[in-house]
């Protein structure tokens, strides 16, 4: 449960990050969803559900205490240098990132953060959550409709 002064949101995005999330994928969820209370949804309730429709991929992750970063290849601590990476992607340069423990490179998206985060191009955003469980049914329905998926917890203060 949160704590008395902050709001945890779960984000579903899709893996994969050049494949945005549509509107018409929000809108046949929630039609799927119609008839559930919130605790149909996520356990124990949420405060709002809406879709964050983004143009190009952008950073989904906590908010609230951060994040670490930890590059796939060696498993080194890369915070400072998966951040600069972030700046220059948004700068508009291209979305790798260079270990400078063991000199991998790959996408940025592989970078592993905990807690997790993702970049992607859209979500839905289960918004004031009460647990970080959602049930069955919809774990379901967002596998149908958006294909492999992943979830991002963000606390906000």
């Amino acid at each position: 449960m949160p704590f008395a002064r902050s709001q945890l949101d779960i984000i579903c995005c899709r893996s994969d990050p050049d494949k945005p999330i549509a509107k018409s994928d929000f809108d046949d969820l929630t039609k799927r969803w119609k008839d559930l209370v919130n605790t149909e949804i996520v356990t124990e309730g949420f405060q709002r559900l809406y879709f964050d429709h983004q143009v190009h991929p952008v950073l989904y992750a906590n908010h609230q205490g951060g994040y670490r970063a930890f590059c796939h290849a060696c498993n080194h601590n890369v915070a400072g240098s998966f951040s600069k990476a972030v700046s220059k992607w948004r700068s508009g340069s291209e979305r790798t990132f260079d270990c400078p423990a063991c000199s991998a490179s790959y996408p940025l998206e592989d970078v592993r953060l905990m807690p997790a985060g993702a970049i992607a191009t859209g979500a839905i955003v289960f918004s004031g959550v009460e647990s970080i469980t959602l049930t069955s049914r919809v774990e379901s329905d967002l596998q149908d409709i958006l294909g492999n998926y992943k979830l991002i917890y963000k606390r906000i203060g």
